[in-house]
């Protein structure tokens, strides 16, 4: 009951919201608008992640990082520019959680330097990311 009561309104605001902000009703040639959200900051934790949910995350970051800088800065900057009082906005910044898996000496960067060895293995892959990540903080 519960699931369907919260699909029914969800709908509802859905299509409201949607009515409300339909501009070509009163003018033609008014662009559309909308609404969008995104909310992809942040690593599940599983009790095994693959390779695969590491790519996941990492993509994810990405998204994140190129969402807050084009529409979230950009539209702080655009307030500024037009004179709208905002109180001060504070995005997450997720840079160190990016740099640690593709930055100089991250975890790929290590991989690639690793599977460029003869005798390469995950033995020395892992002794590589305890030696420059071994504790809880990035190096």
């Amino acid at each position: 009951l519960a699931k369907a009561l919260f699909t029914s309104l969800f709908s509802w605001l859905v299509a409201a919201l949607n009515e409300g902000m339909n501009t070509t009703t009163t003018s033609p040639t008014a662009t559309p608008l909308f609404i969008g959200l995104l909310d992809v900051f942040g690593f599940e934790n599983f009790a095994v992640n693959s390779f695969e949910q590491l790519c996941i995350n990492y993509a994810n970051e990405k998204l994140q990082r190129l969402f807050i800088d084009a529409v979230g800065k950009l539209q702080m900057e655009d307030y500024a520019r037009e004179g709208i009082s905002t109180s001060c906005i504070c995005f997450p910044d997720n840079l160190a959680q990016i740099e640690l898996i593709d930055g100089r000496l991250g975890v790929m960067d290590l991989l690639d330097e690793e599977l460029a060895l003869p005798k390469a293995s995950d033995e020395a892959y892992v002794a590589k990311l305890h030696s420059r990540y071994g504790s809880s903080e990035a190096k």
